[in-house]
């Protein structure tokens, strides 16, 4: 039997990982892999496909270009390479305009679609909320995340998380030493006024701040002249295996990413979420792992307390069976 899977984001590469191990032990399935290249560039996509040893059989040449163009393309592209496959499932993961070419195609093709993090809601309207809910309205299997989700869509399948299985494949040694992590890239953030305002926040600890920055967050901080806090140490993209380290020994984070705030229970760390609004994983806040940015004193106050957290490998995914194999194993009554 033949499944095709397609990625294009760097959540969605680290995401695939343990899937892709786990279908290609799999004798009874022959797993073709097609990468889009939404945010390609050698730091975002090439450098972490390669620490992940991810096998990648298409790449599709969708390179700088914009939206409009890139939907266009990719959704093209992925119609004809689909076409010559004749796949008997395709597989999607998360909410990006990667996921909805691909649900497109699967629709258009009449082939099965697989939706990896079904079910997620953010209450919003923004893009990832218009394509995971189209993604979901056409898929047959509908893995979820996180139980919550799963009232959100049709004959739902728990799974847990994917990259909680990568983390505790890779089974980090915690500490907490005194300094923080750093992530900043959504485009609702591009705003002079909220990022002084974060920096200021910055400034204000006592604790250094590793920044690995995102190169939409650096052009825009150069073009505005917006001045860096001393204590915030700026490097170049992280690769996986990097990012994961420092996050194993930082004291706290400070994010806008949804996928990092999600894993901030398996390491155990304070994270505060750089985001207003729209939010699908409101089960670190009332676990006490998260805190939205508001009150600038309370978050300060939260944030650079001694107070540790209990840490929860396991708080997105079951112990007893991994989320890679329960995925396989649907798949495989097909």
């Amino acid at each position: 039997m033949k499944v095709v899977s397609v990625i294009g984001t760097r959540p969605q590469y680290i995401k695939f990982k343990p899937l892709h191990d786990t279908l290609l032990k799999c004798d009874r399935l022959k797993h073709v892999v097609i990468d889009t290249k939404q945010h390609y560039s050698y730091d975002v996509s090439l450098k972490l496909i390669n620490d992940l040893k991810i096998k990648i059989n298409y790449s599709l040449d969708t390179k700088n270009l914009n939206e409009i163009d890139f939907i266009t393309n990719c959704t093209t592209s992925l119609f004809k390479i689909i076409s010559e496959i004749k796949p008997s499932l395709i597989v999607t993961l998360g909410d990006t305009n990667t996921t909805f070419c691909t649900s497109l195609v699967a629709n258009k093709l009449n082939i099965p679609l697989a939706h990896i993090e079904a079910g997620e809601r953010s209450g919003t309207d923004k893009p990832e909320e218009i394509n995971r809910q189209y993604c979901d309205s056409i898929s047959k299997f509908h893995f979820c995340s996180a139980e919550r989700h799963m009232s959100n869509v049709r004959n739902p399948i728990y799974t847990g998380d994917l990259e909680y299985e990568l983390l505790n494949n890779i089974n980090p040694t915690i500490e907490y030493q005194n300094f923080g992590f750093m992530t900043l890239h959504r485009q609702e953030n591009m705003s002079i006024q909220k990022i002084k305002e974060y920096f200021n926040f910055i400034s204000k600890l006592p604790n250094k701040v590793i920044f690995p920055i995102h190169h939409r967050t650096k052009m825009f901080i150069a073009s505005n002249k917006i001045d860096l806090p001393s204590n915030l140490d700026v490097c170049d993209s992280m690769s996986y295996t990097a990012a994961v380290k420092a996050m194993s020994k930082c004291k706290f984070i400070i994010t806008d990413s949804g996928g990092i705030q999600k894993c901030s229970p398996f390491f155990g760390k304070k994270c505060l979420v750089l985001r207003s609004e729209g939010d699908e994983w409101l089960e670190t806040y009332s676990s006490g792992y998260s805190q939205r940015v508001g009150n600038l004193d309370d978050n300060y106050k939260w944030i650079t307390s001694n107070d540790r957290i209990k840490r929860n490998t396991h708080f997105y995914c079951k112990k007893e069976k991994s989320p890679s194999l329960i995925i396989k194993d649907e798949i495989n009554k097909l």
